[in-house]
């Protein structure tokens, strides 16, 4: 029979603290003693001998924190880059891809703002355009979704690009059937999947995108400055780094894929010449073993389960006191970031200031909402704290 987990006693395994509540997994989670004391460690190395650690010693742990990277997400070692975060990713990616005057670009109205700002910036500059589709609030079925990407796809449809879970509404985008959508034209697919690795199961080789992007500071708990990227066969004969540097000496498509000599890098021709950006904290990037061992210890299963019994909790929870969620209940869809819609202004900040509860508001569609991430440390408490100042505050 499978031990039951004491989820008060994991709890106290990360840094957690202890004068506010923390509803915020979805932007950043707090770190697992062991990962934090992992990344003291190598600092204190770093600070100690800098130039043996970053010439000798860096190489083999960033090898070994890719290696378990790809193995987390379902990738091969070669098709992994490590970067400090998404934004980071999705740039490259963007501005690598052959875009020109009458191409279009597809997008959803629940992207992140900054990828928004980064289409558009990319868009203006090419001479391509945008084309936008409205999910639906709340939506019903991926059959739906599908559809709806499928109608904005058009003969001049050059990249379709989205969330696999959405930053505003987090409303879980069923990927491998949009990717399989675009099979049979020349289109590149390329995915924000922030808020996905750690929060739902990923597989990147069976969404068979061109680049899936993500951080892992968010649901899978890591330090902040460690995001990576994966790009299929394709995609990485058009990569070019947003940086110039050593990674150009010598660098030919021919020999991307090729090891360079151990003295240099652990890794690939092109993972150097996009993972190198000089002298750079790469500790964050370091302990990926770290977290994800952390991760397989309370069970990916068993974090399932948790995330599940707490989404039924706060929906019921906020419901009682007047606020309804206006998440998806699909299986396929859901996600443990819900949404619950509000009126009154400056939710966030009185959340903060008056009450210390961590918990955002996002906007799409012209609606704001307030959005409850339920990670696997946060508590039934932790609900009703919220729950109670928005009853106070009045904000339905």
């Amino acid at each position: 029979m499978k031990k039951r987990i004491d989820w008060s006693v994991r709890r106290g395994d990360i840094m957690l603290a202890g004068d506010h509540v923390n509803l915020n997994a979805g932007t950043l989670s707090p770190t697992p003693r062991v990962v934090f004391q992992r990344a003291e460690e190598l600092r204190q190395r770093q600070a100690s001998a800098p130039s043996a650690f970053f010439f000798d010693e860096s190489k083999p742990l960033i090898a070994q924190s890719r290696a378990a990277l790809a193995k987390f997400i379902g990738g091969a070692d070669g098709d992994v880059f490590l970067l400090p975060n998404v934004t980071n990713a999705m740039n490259v990616v963007a501005h690598s891809l052959p875009l020109g005057p009458g191409d279009e670009i597809v997008l959803t109205d629940a992207e992140y703002g900054a990828t928004r700002l980064m289409w558009e910036s990319i868009a203006t500059s090419r001479g391509a355009s945008i084309r936008t589709i409205t999910l639906p609030i709340p939506a019903m079925n991926a059959s739906e979704i599908v559809r709806l990407f499928k109608a904005a796809i058009s003969p001049r449809t050059r990249v379709v690009f989205f969330s696999h879970i959405t930053s505003a509404t987090g409303l879980r985008l069923p990927a491998r059937e949009i990717v399989h959508a675009t099979k049979a034209r020349n289109i590149f697919v390329v995915i924000d999947g922030a808020h996905a690795p750690g929060a739902i199961d990923v597989d990147v080789e069976s969404i068979g995108a061109d680049a899936y992007g993500a951080d892992a500071h968010k649901w899978m708990m890591g330090p902040t400055g460690v995001g990576f990227l994966h790009a299929s066969a394709r995609m990485k004969r058009l990569l070019v780094p947003r940086m110039v540097g050593w990674g150009e000496d010598g660098f030919a498509i021919a020999s991307m894929n090729k090891p360079l000599p151990r003295a240099l890098h652990h890794g690939t021709r092109l993972q150097f010449r996009l993972e190198y950006l000089g002298v750079a904290d790469r500790v964050p990037q370091m302990v990926l073993p770290e977290v994800i061992d952390f991760i397989n210890r309370l069970g990916v299963s068993n974090i399932r389960m948790r995330q599940a019994e707490l989404v039924d909790y706060t929906i019921q929870a906020l419901a009682e006191c007047g606020l309804n969620s206006a998440s998806s209940n699909d299986d396929e869809l859901s996600s443990p970031m819900l949404i619950f819609p509000i009126k009154t202004p400056r939710v966030q900040e009185t959340l903060w200031k008056k009450h210390r509860i961590q918990c955002p508001v996002t906007h799409a569609a012209g609606r704001s909402f307030v959005r409850v991430s339920c990670a696997w440390w946060n508590t039934k408490d932790d609900i009703d704290v919220l729950a109670s100042a928005l009853k106070q505050m009045r904000v339905k």
